[in-house]
């Protein structure tokens, strides 16, 4: 009998072993630490937009120039509100959320807490086991089981010019490459016109899903994985936060200028509501233009329709426009955070693109610059150096004939400068040189503002003239006896 059992015993040991030499330990403290040390993932940084250079010139009333942008988006617009990858406290890898591809991070979860921003009832509800599936199912016991109070019902409005598809991504506020782009493919621009092309998005938000920041970043995960496998080169990020809503999206695109359109949009709908005069404003942006609306969330569905009244508008406005339990919106936007440090992920999108500025709208623009001097710059012709006794900067509208005029004063380096804002084209700049009696010894104008103004759209330098490197020199008006060397420095154009 010993000799029967004894075989069993040993086999049983031995499976034991077994099973506890493969029963890796869960070191919470060395993934905290592997997830704290990673770095966080590169991006470029946000910045305003700025002119690189004047592409082409052509030969009608237009010139061509070439923008580019960076925005940061705290919060993203969720263009596929049925997507499986952006539930609360979902994983992504963060270097594809920069490509737009959004690479989920699939681990064992220890139980999560989500809440609601409604109020009126209890707003928090556990998820054992955190999945697509069970997230979902915990989101509707909590909308579903609760009574809630309604929240107020506030339409946001915005407006935006788009240049370029990568443009149309700013505008609606998300980037994704290859998936979720059902939304930005129903307002599809033809890029190859040259029309006004405007987005439109009414946006009323109901309610926020939040998970709860955790105290340390292995409190996400319930069980050892290999963590070095799956989260590498950067710290994840997680999806803390989920907007739910609607969204009306409008594509428009026109004939009509920027400011035209933009004004029939104010008195049509854009003012907050839809007023007796609406309809015929509207039909004024109908006439000159191909529009198209999507809605996402609400009662109403439209995707990608083309419309020629306001009823789509009137019908988004009226019908939906408060939460319920019938009408708990749709996911609209979301926010990720970095797991290791629990900071809101920024994420920037860049574009480049092309605008066409009419020539004859420079008449109405204004400029700033500075005019940099030096005690140096003025010279006769032959190249001999003048010393200047007082210097003045003087300006005239040319139309009421009115001036004003400001003495400068050199430094110690011999060097001055002076800022003139908002000159226009019926303004003339001189540079004064003046004895010590006061009578002019040499007057030197600068170039008109309009030219200037068209340097200024065609040029990606900061500066028109820059004094050290290409000044402009120009010769006095009256005794056509010396030269001035000048800077015209750090302009803006409005």
């Amino acid at each position: 009998m010993t000799k029967i059992v004894l075989p069993f015993v040993m086999a049983f040991l031995f499976l034991a072993c077994s099973e506890n030499e493969t029963m890796p330990v869960f070191d919470k403290v060395e993934l905290n630490e592997y997830l704290n040390t990673l770095p966080s993932v590169l991006q470029i940084a946000p910045f305003e937009e700025r002119k690189i250079i004047q592409k082409n010139a052509r030969r009608d009333q237009y010139t061509l120039e070439e923008y580019e942008v960076a925005v940061g988006f705290d919060e993203q617009f969720l263009f596929n509100p049925s997507s499986e990858i952006f539930y609360p406290g979902s994983l992504v890898v963060a270097s594809s959320v920069v490509q737009g591809s959004y690479k989920p991070i699939s681990a064992p979860r220890a139980a999560i807490v989500l809440s609601t921003s409604l109020t009126g009832d209890k707003t928090s509800i556990t998820v054992d086991s955190p999945k697509l599936s069970t997230t979902r199912d915990a989101i509707s016991t909590l909308l579903k089981d609760r009574n809630f109070d309604i929240p107020p019902a506030n339409l946001r409005y915005t407006t935006d010019e788009v240049f370029s598809n990568n443009h149309l991504k700013i505008a609606l506020g998300g980037n994704y490459e290859g998936f979720g782009t059902n939304v930005s493919g129903s307002l599809a621009f033809n890029y190859e016109q040259e029309t006004t092309k405007v987005v439109v998005k009414m946006i009323q938000k109901f309610y926020t899903i939040d998970v709860d920041v955790p105290d340390q970043s292995a409190a996400f995960f319930n069980e050892s994985f290999d963590f070095k496998e799956k989260i590498v080169n950067h710290k994840p990020l997680y999806v803390s936060s989920v907007t739910y809503g609607r969204v009306f999206l409008m594509s428009i695109e026109s004939t009509m200028s920027k400011v035209e359109l933009e004004a029939a949009l104010q008195a049509s709908f854009l003012g907050g509501s839809v007023g007796v005069n609406a309809e015929t404003e509207f039909g004024k942006i109908v006439k000159t233009s191909t529009i198209k609306a999507t809605i996402v969330g609400g009662s109403a569905t439209i995707a990608g329709q083309e419309i020629g009244d306001l009823s789509a508008v009137k019908e988004f406005i009226a019908s939906g426009a408060s939460y319920s339990k019938e009408n708990p919106g749709l996911p609209i936007a979301y926010r990720l955070r970095e797991l290791g440090n629990n900071e809101v992920f920024t994420n920037v999108l860049y574009s480049k693109y092309t605008k066409r500025v009419r020539v004859d709208q420079i008449s109405n623009k204004s400029i700033d610059f500075d005019i940099n001097l030096d005690w140096y710059g003025l010279k006769t012709k032959a190249g001999s150096v003048l010393k200047p006794e007082r210097i003045f900067i003087k300006r005239v509208d040319v139309v009421t004939g009115k001036s004003n005029e400001k003495e400068l004063f050199f430094g110690s380096e011999y060097k001055v400068k002076s800022r003139l804002e908002l000159l226009t084209k019926k303004d003339k700049v001189y540079v004064v040189f003046r004895d010590y009696n006061n009578k002019d010894t040499h007057v030197f104008a600068l170039p008109a503002m309009l030219d200037l103004i068209k340097k200024g759209l065609l040029t990606s330098n900061a500066h028109l003239y820059a004094l050290d490197k290409s000044p402009l020199k120009t010769e006095e008006l009256y005794h056509n006896s010396s030269i001035l060397t000048l800077g015209i420095e750090s302009y803006k154009i409005y």
